[in-house]
């Protein structure tokens, strides 16, 4: 019983099982991105966006949310409303159900991230009429995990 338990703990300790959690950081690309502005023009021959994710603890506990996904600069301004980068450049994580599963949200900005595919949704509104929207822009990306960076070698 001790040898089974032994090599239950060393393939567990062994195995390279990749989930999402706090602190993995991925590399996405987009596949598709859409928008359609106040004229309801819809626009859809975007070139590829490459960005990095990661996923992150909230420094002070929460009922509410589970953590943050992070977003790099280049998903700002195409992907994600600008106005207020880089002092909010995040979403707060609602649900985080199982690895690879995570629905966040901050404002006017939806996300859903399962099994490394990114839905953004993002709703721009204009500075001058907080309640104006100009356009909606909907965002689908595969996302690539990053391995660890370690502190040896």
């Amino acid at each position: 019983m001790k040898k089974l338990l032994s090599i239950i703990i060393v393939s567990l300790l062994c195995c390279n099982i990749s989930f999402a959690g706090m602190g993995d950081t991925y590399t996405c690309t987009t596949e598709k991105i859409s928008q359609i502005d106040n004229s309801d023009k819809i626009i859809s021959n975007f070139k590829k966006v490459k960005f990095s994710l990661k996923m992150e603890r909230l420094k002070k506990e929460n009922d509410t949310f589970k953590g943050k996904l992070v977003f790099g600069k280049n998903a700002f301004g195409i992907l994600l409303e600008d106005k207020l980068y880089p002092v909010i450049d995040f979403l707060f994580m609602r649900t985080h159900v199982r690895p690879e599963k995570v629905l966040a949200h901050s404002g006017n900005t939806h996300a859903w991230f399962q099994d490394g595919t990114l839905s953004l949704s993002s709703h721009f509104i204009t500075k001058k009429n907080p309640s104006t929207l100009y356009k909606l822009v909907s965002s689908v990306s595969n996302c690539s995990k990053n391995k660890p960076k370690t502190s040896i070698g």
